[in-house]
């Protein structure tokens, strides 16, 4: 499986396109005792011989059953005329608020990112919720708002929305699907075409030992984001 997986990486990062993201559709559920690094990579859509990436590397840990923080560090190359560069870096904690319900929990995340000297800084903070739908399938709903910080910046909140829905297989692997929605600012919400919107199937993949695999590949649904692109994540557990 894991030489399968290698060979499918390898091919999309031949020819894959994207606007580089490198977020996911995170849950409220913090198990005590949790720690895990990560290694995030994202191709973006090519032009003029430059096909743009962004990589991101994070460590997260649990303070206990109810909180947890993540520190993470993004880096770029869009430009063929730059070489790769910092774009944020960024402090997250996470509360889980427990269970609303039996089949639904749902919690909190507080993020502060410092961003490269082109965009302003912010913070942002997002309503998580997980739904149990059966033994072996589970759905997400995150709603964000984003502040931009700093000397002359508008105030006004960016909306997004995340989702997805994942089904876990006798094989090991987790099949899936997210959405991503930028609706744009409350004041001036845009419309769907003008809007981020996003989807991608989602594949993670057993392996052995402490480690994580996932890949997808990500559709744009509207004009701002590119037609299709690649996003691999590869963790470690402690």
């Amino acid at each position: 499986m894991v030489r399968i997986a290698l060979t499918v990486i390898a091919l999309c990062l031949s020819t894959a396109a994207q606007a580089q993201n490198t977020a996911g559709v995170f849950g409220p559920i913090i198990k005590e005792g949790h720690k895990l690094a990560e290694y995030r990579f994202s191709s973006g859509e090519p032009f003029d011989n430059l096909t743009p990436w962004a990589q991101r590397i994070f460590y997260e840990q649990s303070f206990n059953d109810r909180l947890m923080g993540r520190l993470e560090y993004q880096w770029r190359d869009q430009s063929e005329f730059t070489d790769a560069q910092f774009e944020f870096l960024r402090a997250m904690l996470w509360i889980d608020a427990g269970k609303l319900t039996e089949n639904w929990h749902t919690g909190f995340r507080i993020d502060a990112r410092v961003r490269d000297g082109g965009r302003p800084d912010d913070i942002a903070l997002s309503w998580s919720n997980q739904f149990t739908l059966s033994e072996d399938t589970f759905a997400r709903f995150v709603v964000m708002s984003l502040f931009n910080i700093g000397d002359g910046v508008d105030a006004s909140p960016v909306i997004e929305t995340r989702s997805s829905i994942f089904k876990r297989l006798d094989s090991g692997h987790s099949i899936g699907v997210e959405l991503y929605d930028n609706l744009g600012q409350v004041n001036a919400f845009a419309s769907f075409e003008k809007g981020r919107h996003e989807i991608a199937p989602v594949i993670t993949w057993p392996v052995p030992g402490p480690y994580t695999l996932y890949t997808s590949v990500s559709f744009g649904l509207s004009d701002p984001v590119p037609d299709y692109g690649l996003r691999l994540r590869v963790g470690r557990q402690f």
